[in-house]
């Protein structure tokens, strides 16, 4: 007879996968093999009732009963990203809404600089005017006109 844990992991096997993901990503070993100088320093953790190396198969098992089913999800990550991944730390989503939770999309120059789209201000312009000492609200807000230059005859 097999176990819960190996019925599981057959059953639903994105979702074991997915686990399977976090506990490696969340591996010092495995972090310094693979992850590039940016992501070295980023909190990456997860809580030991998760965790493969402090509950081994339990730890599939509390995950799964915390997450659910996950065939049909493109991605799990953190609402929080300076917290490990835990039982009220997560999200299903996908790579859209990972961006949207991240530190550097939610910062007041990026805030800013959506709102100029949404204005009509290019970002290059945005960028320029930042560059030439405007506040990130007059660099959003300031209306923009297109100039050409004029054509030599």
């Amino acid at each position: 007879m097999t176990s819960l844990y190996t019925e599981l992991r057959k059953e639903y096997l994105k979702t074991w996968r997915i686990w399977f993901a976090i506990n490696q990503r969340c591996d010092p070993q495995w972090r310094k093999k693979y992850s590039t100088k940016s992501t070295q320093k980023r909190c990456y953790d997860v809580v030991d009732e998760w965790s493969i190396k402090e509950y081994g198969q339990e730890g599939f098992l509390n995950f799964f009963d915390c997450v659910g089913d996950l065939e049909h999800v493109e991605d799990l990550h953190r609402k929080d990203t300076d917290k490990p991944y835990g039982p009220r730390n997560w999200v299903k989503g996908d790579i859209d809404s990972r961006t949207s939770v991240s530190c550097s999309y939610n910062t007041e120059q990026a805030r800013w600089m959506r709102r100029g789209l949404a204005n009509g201000i290019p970002k290059w312009v945005y960028y320029k005017r930042l560059s030439e000492g405007f506040t990130c609200r007059q660099a959003a807000t300031r209306k923009y006109t297109r100039t050409r230059k004029a054509k030599a005859k």
